[in-house]
């Protein structure tokens, strides 16, 4: 059984106040590289949600989990957020795997959004092509390479860091072109 959270009503309330619009790409990655909790800790890995607003090609910013089973709710409700924040309320949603899918079922449910399962999501994979150029990893279930000289972190910071991995996104969300950033929620851009 997949992780199904239960979204929060009154932000799905709030959300479904707004006229349907675009879509939303979506996939549920686990990231390559493993977190230490604390020194002498095992180290774990987290999931998180990849979402992409399509037609504005806006990356919506991640939640990372440690337990997707136990946390499933924390994604949902940043999910939720973000849409929130951005002001939209999108008319379908593409699950590119049976796990984001199931993921994504009540969430599409309660905001009246047509929810369809696509093998090939070409925004979404090219917001993932991105993401592993700069983390130098390859999330779950992803296949392939990183182009020749991009083994390594290309900002020097050390995989498996909390603070390195966040640098990693903050420099991501810097290399945007200025037209995507400033169609940024304005919590990100302060």
């Amino acid at each position: 059984a997949w992780a199904v959270p239960a979204p929060d009503a009154g932000k799905m309330t709030q959300i479904r106040k707004k006229r349907a619009k675009d879509t939303l790409e979506a996939r549920i990655i686990m990231m390559s590289s493993p977190i230490l909790d604390k020194e002498g800790g095992a180290p774990f890995f987290t999931f998180t949600l990849i979402g992409v607003y399509r037609e504005k090609n806006i990356v919506l910013p991640p939640q990372l989990v440690q337990n997707l089973e136990k946390e499933a709710g924390m994604i949902a409700d940043h999910l939720l957020d973000q849409m929130i924040t951005m002001n939209w309320r999108p008319a379908r949603i593409l699950a590119e795997d049976e796990r984001t899918f199931a993921f994504l079922s009540p969430l599409a449910e309660g905001l009246g959004a047509k929810l369809s399962l696509e093998s090939e999501l070409e925004v979404l994979d090219d917001v993932l092509d991105d993401f592993l150029r700069h983390t130098g990893g390859m999330p779950d279930g992803i296949q392939g390479s990183m182009p020749p000289g991009m083994e390594e972190d290309p900002f020097g910071a050390e995989m498996g860091d909390p603070e390195g991995e966040a640098m990693l996104i903050l420099n991501m969300v810097l290399d945007l072109p200025d037209a995507q950033a400033q169609s940024m929620p304005r919590e990100l851009k302060e």
